[in-house]
């Protein structure tokens, strides 16, 4: 059933139209990163993952030794709007239907850093970071826990 929703709760999306287009520029920066960062000849191809651009309806694709994925997102509102970013591998069900399974999520808020996890040991992901390594070590980082992730996610 729904819901009223109180007024301190929708004034957090005073500014939608603006956030949103900064967002979702944002959530395009994170997997053109990882593109980049994990492209031909930056890491060791024994890793095995790679992650291509938008593609269709997704964000981008997902490719790895432990199956193919894509990236979603959809929308989350915490202390202000956030996107939220989805790393999904691709799993066939019982009915021989593909599925999508969620393995990792990215915060992407509209100011500040994008994250995965809460906490102290959450992995910021540093796109402000034009020069030096502290924003390719971010998307490394975030790479290599998407693999993680997918070799975990069980099977349909």
């Amino acid at each position: 059933m729904l819901e009223h929703v109180p007024e301190h709760e929708w004034r957090k999306l005073h500014q939608a139209k603006i956030e949103a287009e900064g967002i979702i520029d944002r959530m395009t920066q994170i997997v053109s990163g990882l593109s980049s960062v994990f492209a031909d000849g930056k890491v060791p191809a024994e890793i095995g993952a790679s992650f291509t651009e938008r593609h269709n309806s997704a964000f981008g694709r997902i490719y790895t030794p432990f199956g193919a994925g894509r990236f979603a997102f959809g929308w989350i509102v915490k202390d202000a709007l956030c996107g939220h970013l989805v790393a999904e591998r691709e799993d066939i069900d019982v009915h021989e239907k593909i599925v999508w399974k969620p393995a990792l999520g990215v915060t992407v808020p509209a100011s500040g850093v994008p994250y995965v996890g809460d906490g102290e040991d959450r992995l910021q992901i540093f796109l402000g970071h034009q020069l030096g390594s502290r924003r390719d070590n971010s998307l490394f980082a975030l790479g290599m826990s998407i693999l993680y992730a997918f070799a975990q996610v069980p099977k349909a």
